[in-house]
């Protein structure tokens, strides 16, 4: 039972990993290959003939049924059919041959065509996916997915099984022309092939999905070791924690190489099974036929379908040893195309026509709570404060008050347990999508791209849309244009890995020239000043100051400084509200 619900979970899973298009162009490679297994078993038969007329001295000695083809062909003479024969079987061969040139290239295209949109497909489900999903997972999981899993689904699992049914169908066309020819030597044939088989299948089984899913688990603990190593490789030179960190990913790595390894070893094995077991079949008929003249044709046509049989059975056996080792590649990546599917949103939002108000969006919040999944406190509870059109709004609190987390709820990017945000006096669930859009972004720690600083502020932009004028608008407003013109290729200097080209405080700043660039109606800054030194963090105070009131802003700091800017300032303390001062109440 428990092999019949396992088989069943098998084929539910692979559809997730295909598009509609796939069907009939794998259909195709099905219909190719059955054409493809007729050719190789008539190739096989045509040798039946040539043995035939290759063994008779003459026309009278041979078979009457090559008597009969020799009186039809009209040919003048013995050798010339002998030739004849020959150059037919030369050219059935070609003809087969070419043939399978030809689907060997449409059957690479079809799996790589795949290769290449299931990883756009993952990567499209891993950036559209909830932002709360990201929080969740852990980003090398992520990674392995899309590099290891990908490939893993690729090699081990869909050209096998390609590899799989194209041999089936060369073993059941040359089975059954082996049967047409001598029914009983054929049968008794399969019986011991196919038993074997089966036999050693059964066996390797466990072993071979035990090891798939531990090479999937230490496939993900590497690749998290090297990006925690690379990343705080400046705090690990310092502390000298080199060997803690190679220790924990040489155990990871060298347990991923075992199993690794055990598979190669086990998927090695076919090869030495069947070619064993073609002997002994070849000795055993040896053995028990009659050695008449007359058998010499059939023993070259078993001879020669053992030969393209071996491998057949050798790739079949293999394939199905992939299947089971990948099969945790197929469970990864079916699992995570239906989860995000299932909680990403569909309904059309409602316009936001944010561009036609005379300065930015007002900004609402209703009794707001949120609680993270799996975790049992209240990140945010009843929040409620209202913030008019162009207001600077500080959100200020000690560590882990909720600050980020109600910013995170104001932006769309999570949505609340209880309660409501409405922007213009509209739910903000009814236009997430086109209220993110006019949202300018600064976080605490800026993402640098390893390129040009055109591309850095136009973050997200093809190179023929960027207006160079508002690139360097933006550089301005951030007070980095001069830093800027003063480096080599100006907007084309490259900025290195994670920015590592320019100071801390240039890095911060070209973030906000990336948030200004789109000129958003809502600017959001977290700890913005917090890697600024003085006189900058007095400069960049004067560029906030000089948005006020054009946009509405958001500011999570504990800098007094840019604290005194806003016109609504809320202090949180354990995710619950703790006052809203409004410096310009209501009257």
């Amino acid at each position: 039972m428990k092999a019949v619900i396992a088989r069943s979970n098998w084929l539910s899973r692979l559809p997730v990993l295909f598009d509609d298009g796939d069907y009939g162009r794998a259909a195709m490679l099905v219909v190719m290959m059955a054409v493809g297994a007729g050719l190789e078993a008539l190739g096989i038969g045509m040798v039946v003939p040539l043995v035939g007329v290759l063994s008779s001295e003459d026309a009278s000695a041979a078979h009457p049924w090559i008597q009969e083809i020799y009186r039809m062909s009209g040919l003048a003479s013995w050798s010339a059919f002998v030739m004849a024969t020959a150059g037919a079987l030369f050219l059935a061969f070609f003809i087969k041959n070419a043939y399978l040139a030809l689907f060997a290239y449409m059957q690479a295209r079809f799996i790589f065509r795949r290769y290449a949109r299931l990883s756009t497909r993952l990567l499209e489900s891993y950036l559209t996916a909830p932002y709360v999903m990201h929080l969740q997972r852990n980003s090398a999981d992520l990674i392995r997915n899309l590099t290891n899993e990908v490939n893993g689904f690729v090699t081990g699992v869909l050209v096998p099984g390609l590899t799989f049914i194209a041999e089936c169908l060369v073993v059941l066309a040359i089975a059954g022309l082996l049967i047409a020819i001598d029914p009983a030597i054929a049968l008794a044939a399969v019986a011991f092939f196919g038993g074997a088989v089966l036999v050693v299948q059964r066996l390797l089984k466990p072993l071979l999905r035990r090891v798939g899913h531990d090479r999937i688990a230490q496939s993900s603990s590497a690749i998290r070791w090297v990006q925690q190593s690379l990343g705080a490789v400046k705090e690990i030179k310092l502390a000298g924690r080199e060997p803690f960190f190679l220790d924990a990913f040489r155990t990871a790595i060298e347990r991923y190489a075992i199993a690794s390894r055990t598979f190669a070893t086990v998927n090695s094995a076919p090869r030495l099974i069947v070619e064993m077991l073609g002997v002994a079949g070849v000795v055993l008929m040896l053995a028990f036929a009659p050695g008449t003249k007359e058998l010499v044709p059939v023993l070259a046509l078993y001879a020669l379908a053992g030969i393209r049989l071996m491998p057949s059975f050798t790739r079949m056996f293999a394939a199905t040893n992939s299947l089971r080792f990948y099969y945790p590649s197929v469970a990864a990546l079916a699992g995570d195309l239906q989860g995000i599917a299932s909680h990403t949103s569909t309904a059309m939002p409602v316009k936001l026509r944010v561009r036609s108000l005379p300065q930015a969006p007002a900004i609402e919040v209703r009794d707001l709570s949120y609680r993270y999944p799996e975790e049992e406190r209240m990140a945010l509870s009843g929040v409620s404060f209202t913030a008019p059109a162009g207001s600077v709004i500080g959100i200020e609190g000690p560590s882990g008050a909720g600050k980020s987390t109600l910013v995170d709820v104001l932006i769309g990017l999570l949505t609340p347990l209880s309660g409501q945000v409405r922007i213009n006096d509209v739910p903000l669930d009814q236009l997430r999508d086109d209220w993110q859009r006019v949202i300018g972004y600064v976080p605490q720690v800026v993402y640098l791209l390893d390129d040009s600083v055109r591309r850095n502020v136009a973050f997200g932009f093809d190179d023929e849309s960027v207006d160079d004028a508002r690139v360097w608008r933006a550089l301005e407003a951030a007070r980095l244009a001069k830093c800027i013109s003063a480096l080599p290729g100006g907007l084309d200097g490259a900025v290195g890995e994670r920015g590592t080209k320019l100071s801390v405080g240039e890095r911060q700043r070209l973030g906000i020239a990336r948030a200004l660039y789109t000129d958003p109606c809502l600017i959001v800054l977290d700890e913005p000043t917090s890697a600024l030194d003085s006189v900058t963090e007095r400069e960049f105070t004067e560029t906030v100051s000089g948005l006020a009131g054009k946009r509405t802003l958001i500011i999570i700091s504990h800098r007094a400084a840019l604290l005194d800017l806003c016109d609504i300032r809320v202090s949180l303390k354990g995710g619950k509200l703790e006052r809203v001062h409004d410096r310009n109440p209501t009257t």
